[in-house]
């Protein structure tokens, strides 16, 4: 995203983007941003956009430039604080634990999962390990029958 600046002062804070052009298409960064940002859009600012890369170019046809930047100011909402707390303090407890301890948790509550539902479970958790080969682990680990049952081919569920 072509994000400049992101400002915070007292539960309102301020994103300052552009929008980009892609191979013809327009992409109104500011809509998508507004639609995932932890807060009430209260009020937006739009501005001149200067040095682009696009001012030095020339173009064919009845191209038109993107000359603005939007700041969209936003008020936090509490329930988004305390839900991105809790989504960094569950980081926080999964870079310290086994394959095995992070296998078990997605597979918690009685879940059947394939493989590939394991593996996608686990992408970020493998992120933050030094195994190129993870994918590997997670099968290695799925053999052991004192925690795992191979429910079908490559469908697991927690050992009873």
């Amino acid at each position: 995203m072509n994000i400049h600046d992101a400002v915070e002062r007292g539960g309102v804070y301020g994103i300052l983007m552009g929008n980009m052009r892609r191979k013809g298409e327009y992409y109104n960064l500011s809509s998508l941003v507004e639609r995932v940002a932890p807060g009430k859009l209260i009020d937006e600012i739009i501005k001149v956009q200067h040095n682009c890369v696009s001012d030095t170019r020339s173009y064919k046809g009845g191209f038109v430039r993107i000359g603005h930047e939007k700041l969209a100011i936003f008020q936090k909402k509490q329930s988004a604080l305390l839900i991105i707390g809790a989504m960094d303090r569950r980081a926080a407890a999964m870079t310290g634990i086994t394959w095995r301890a992070a296998v078990r948790r997605v597979l918690q509550g009685s879940k059947t999962l394939h493989l590939k539902e394991i593996n996608a479970a686990l992408e970020p958790y493998a992120q933050t390990r030094q195994n190129n080969h993870w994918e590997a682990k997670v099968r290695q680990v799925l053999q052991d029958e004192r925690y795992f049952d191979r429910v079908e081919p490559g469908v697991y569920r927690l050992a009873a």
